[in-house]
């Protein structure tokens, strides 16, 4: 899926929408607001979850939903919550 956002959506989001392709959906940024924090770099994104002592996973620089959940559950369940 990274090899199709980066050489044929990009171009296509930008063209249609005149902004930017978000990394992450605006309900998922929303409520990961309350439970923690996602960075998106250069290259690559990752979710830090308060409290969580489970090491993030690096994830692709545009992040379905699922995949998302994916990840808020494994740092909540993995290591446990302070």
């Amino acid at each position: 899926m990274y090899q199709i956002c980066n050489g044929f959506m990009l171009p296509i989001h930008h063209s249609i929408f005149d902004r930017p392709m978000p990394k992450i959906s605006y309900q998922a940024r929303i409520d990961l607001i309350s439970i923690g924090r996602w960075f998106g770099e250069e290259n690559f994104t990752y979710v830090r979850i308060f409290g969580s002592q489970a090491n993030p996973h690096v994830l692709p620089l545009y992040v379905p939903d699922k995949l998302l959940a994916r990840e808020i559950a494994y740092q909540i369940t993995s290591e446990g919550v302070t």
